[in-house]
């Protein structure tokens, strides 16, 4: 219908947040809330960055500002600078939802090895589950660290999981801190 699209939606991935210096977070609130407009965001993890005494205190400090100033809903997934304090602030970092019919799975690391990686170990079976609620319709998942490529301990476990699920159509991350697109088979791979 006129090219318009059906549904559209942001992803914002790596915000550090630190809690000094808020400019850059304000600016992308404006371009979201007048420009974009967008039905709701994603935030892919490592939405915090600062040392893990004040986690909770930043992270806070982050949710009420999107709680006040962005004016459409937002989820978020946990990434490996948000790890600790982040479900006592916003609760599970896994959720799911259908909108404009695609379904949308966030999934939080629930592992952090202490520099020797991070995971999502308990959860695979949790977004399988979560694709195929929705299994006739196309699906797109969103975690803070890659599957492709793989980039924490558990890619090479998840990652051929996802791809068996036949609807999969976007996988969004960050981490990276670089843009980039990689189709395999029917996914499209952004980070």
């Amino acid at each position: 219908r006129d090219g318009a699209p059906v549904l559209r939606f942001a992803q914002i991935a790596d915000v550090h947040f630190h809690g000094a210096n808020r400019e850059p977070l304000d600016r992308a609130i404006v371009f979201l809330n007048d420009d974009l407009r967008p039905a709701f965001v994603i935030f892919t993890g490592d939405n915090a960055s600062c040392e893990p005494a004040r986690n909770v205190e930043v992270l806070t400090a982050l949710k009420g500002i999107l709680e006040t100033s962005l004016h459409v809903p937002w989820f978020m997934v946990k990434g490996d600078n948000d790890a600790r304090g982040y479900e006592g602030v916003f609760g599970s970092s896994n959720w799911a939802f259908t909108a404009g019919g695609v379904r949308f799975v966030g999934l939080g690391l629930d592992r952090d090895a202490e520099g020797s990686g991070v995971g999502m170990s308990t959860q695979h079976a949790w977004i399988v589950e979560q694709l195929r609620v929705h299994r006739h319709g196309p699906a797109a998942v969103f975690v803070h660290e890659p599957i492709w490529p793989p980039t924490f301990l558990d890619a090479f476990r998840l990652g051929p999981k996802l791809a068996a699920e036949r609807n999969l159509v976007l996988g969004a991350t960050g981490h990276l801190h670089k843009d980039g697109a990689m189709r395999l088979g029917r996914v499209t791979h952004l980070s």
